[in-house]
Formats: C-alpha cells, structure tokens, sequence
C-alpha cells in the first residue's frame, strides 16, 4: 500500500534529523560554524552559478528552500538579502540558527521549521528562491503550486537537483559507494515530469546539466584537476545532449509572469 502524504512527510522528517545529528557528531562543529563564502560557493559545480543566477538579492526577499546547514542563507545575506530559511528537520534549523551568528548574518535571516509545500508565508511576498537538493523529496506538482504562490510577479526560482541520469548513471548510484549516498525510500531523482509541472506554472523555464566528469569528486579528491574538469564539462554538457542526459544533476530556472 502506498504511504499517505502525512506519513512520507514523517519518513523524511526522521530522515533528515537523524542525518542532521550524525553530521554535527561527525565534524568539528563549532570551528565548523564561520564560513568561507567563496569556498562554499564553489564546493560544487552548480552552486555558485545558480546562486549567480538569482541575480542581484541585495534588499530583495528571498527563500532558501530547504535551507539544511543553512550556508546558502549566509551566503545570500552577506549579498545584501532579507532571507526567510526553512528546513523540515528542527536540528537543521537549529545549526542554521549558530551559523548565521556566527556569520554575522543572523539579523537578515529568519529561520523556521516546516513542510516546503505548506509554507507560512503570505501569497508573492518573496523576490525569489534558492533550493538545493530539495526537489527530489517531494511532488513536483505541489511543489511548482506552492512556489509559484509565495513568488512576486517577476520573481525567480534556481532550483538544484540531482538528475535521474543514463543507465550508467543509474547503476553508479545502486552499486557504487561513496559519501552521502543515504537517502529515503520515497525520494527520486528528477525526471522530465518534475519539468513538465514548472512548465505549467512559471514562464522562462530554462534547463541546465551539471556534473558529468566532474562527477568523479564524489569519489576521490580532485584537487588541481577539478576547474579543468569542470570546464570541460561545461563544453561538453552545453555541446552535446546525449552526454548532457547522462550528467548527475540539473538547475531548474524559471519566472513568474508579471
């Protein structure tokens, strides 16, 4: 039997809590807390262009969607934004509290628990959204409502999200061992539906591939190879589509009609 809405939201919420704990048990959490914003815009491929593509957030409003660790938060308040941060795991939301003061953040960001699709804000008073790694949890259906709800007209969404790949890609993450690779019964990489559903609401939905060679970083460390890989990837992602369908993650743009 399939679960019931409330009960998927309950297995991610137990989900993200117990990774949320085991994260802060597994680091040096307080020397972990003051952030290096470049360094964390860069630590993946598509993080500091899609941050890049929300363009200037300064005095704008501005949702980080699943805001986990909250990085993205303090980077987008130390850029001059009024952001509204949420997560469904409380123990998220808590570290996303220490870090914004430890950034010097905390007095533009305003963090609260809760479902992403029943969020607690009032119909187009945000300027734009950020998402990482979010989409894949939830209905794409419901979530393109419930943006497309909370969004000012002229508003933007960059959303981040892995890619349900080729056959290769597919058989990489059944088989194959790396970090992260924990996740919950009910997620699933995002598909041409997930598409589909923006299309519908939003206008100037643009498409984006990320991470092909570059890839390999889940595995080993790249260090001076990884801007030379990144770039070839680049040439590669925007030259060929076969090769772009086989990529690990895609950038979802898109505009609300004024």
């Amino acid at each position: 039997m399939p679960k019931s809405k409330i009960e998927r939201l309950n297995d991610e919420k137990q989900f993200h809590e117990a990774q949320a704990v085991k994260r802060q048990s597994e680091i040096n959490f307080k020397a972990s807390l003051t952030q290096n914003d470049q360094v964390y815009a860069r630590h993946a491929s598509w993080i500091e262009p899609g941050l890049k593509s929300l363009g200037d957030v300064s005095g704008k409003h501005v949702l980080d969607w699943g805001c986990g660790h909250g990085m993205a938060s303090v980077y987008l308040a130390h850029c001059g934004a009024t952001v509204y941060s949420t997560d469904l795991a409380y123990t998220y939301c808590q570290e996303a509290k220490l870090r914004s003061g430890a950034n010097f953040a905390d007095q533009n960001i305003k963090i609260f628990q809760g479902d992403a699709c029943r969020l607690p804000l009032a119909n187009e008073s945000l300027d734009a959204v950020w998402g990482n790694a979010i989409l894949h949890h939830i209905d794409a259906e419901v979530a393109s409502i419930e943006l497309h709800r909370i969004l000012k007209p002229g508003g933007k969404i960059v959303l981040c999200d892995p890619w349900r790949g080729s056959i290769l890609t597919k058989l990489i993450r059944s088989s194959v061992p790396y970090p992260g690779k924990a996740r919950t019964s009910d997620e699933t990489p995002l598909d041409e539906s997930y598409i589909k559903s923006f299309r519908s609401h939003f206008e100037n939905v643009n498409i984006s591939f990320w991470d092909l060679l570059g890839a390999a970083e889940r595995f080993v460390p790249l260090g001076p190879f990884r801007d030379p890989l990144r770039r070839i990837d680049r040439f590669l992602l925007d030259s060929f589509n076969v090769l772009a369908q086989s990529s690990r993650y895609i950038m979802i743009t898109a505009e609300k009609s004024n």
